[in-house]
């Protein structure tokens, strides 16, 4: 297993039915660390859809937040936290794709907006773990998820 690669989530819940997952993630040396308010069921959504095989590609089996626009319903305007699940090849590997963005203000140049965009690559064999304890994250009975990279030849 490459220990280089690893996504570590932690969730707040706000008591609204929604709360703030956080993602910190580092593979072939890219870092980062991101966040994004997400309604509760978005995510339990996102983890469900973890289990179904083979992970659909269109649509993409993703999960984005950030800042929405104000004018253009269901456009993020800046993305800040973002997850997709896809195959990589046809001998089952998946790739976990991390996109974290610090937040811009309206007047900073998108210049200003740091970014970074990571693969971790795993198997669907580490999906169903993960869509548990995805689940039990946003239910509050643990803290923490860790996703270690499989080292995939």
């Amino acid at each position: 297993m490459d220990q280089s690669a690893t996504l570590i989530l932690h969730f707040t819940q706000d008591g609204d039915g929604t709360g703030k997952l956080s993602a910190t993630a580092h593979a072939d040396g890219f870092a980062g660390t991101g966040s994004a308010w997400f309604s509760c069921g978005n995510v339990l959504d996102f983890a469900e859809a973890l289990t179904r095989i083979p992970v659909p590609t269109a649509p993409a089996l993703e999960l984005a937040g950030g800042f929405w626009s104000d004018t253009l319903r269901g456009t993020l305007e800046q993305e800040h936290l973002a997850l997709r699940v896809c195959p990589l090849n046809s001998r089952g590997h998946i790739g976990i794709q991390v996109r974290l963005a610090t937040e811009r203000g309206p007047h900073d140049p998108s210049e200003s907006q740091c970014m970074v965009r990571l693969v971790l690559r795993t198997t669907y064999a580490a999906l169903v773990p993960l869509s548990m304890q995805l689940k039990a994250l946003v239910e509050g009975r643990i803290h923490e998820v860790r996703v270690e990279a499989q080292d995939i030849p």
